[in-house]
């Protein structure tokens, strides 16, 4: 997905609920990252991923919704090729 269909989608998936509700993160492995909120009592319900071959516009995105109110995610360490929003 682009860039803007991306953020489209993010802004319907939270509606008019309050952004810093939400966490919003960058990741190569985005089952390993989920695992690791469930692991530490943070509950993953409404966990949705994209992915996008463009580094630079997955940063653009966070920093978007940064912006907006949403909490910084976790970053794994390895290449970044998908965006999560829970």
């Amino acid at each position: 997905m682009n860039k803007e269909s991306i953020i489209e989608a993010i802004k319907e998936k939270i509606g008019s609920t309050r952004t810093s509700i939400w966490f919003i993160g960058i990741t190569g492995r985005p089952d390993e990252v989920r695992q690791h909120y469930e692991k530490n009592g943070i509950r993953t319900t409404c966990w949705t991923v994209w992915q996008t071959d463009s580094e630079r516009d997955l940063e653009d995105i966070v920093e978007y919704f940064l912006v907006q109110g949403m909490k910084q995610g976790i970053k794994s360490d390895s290449k970044a090729n998908y965006l999560y929003v829970f």
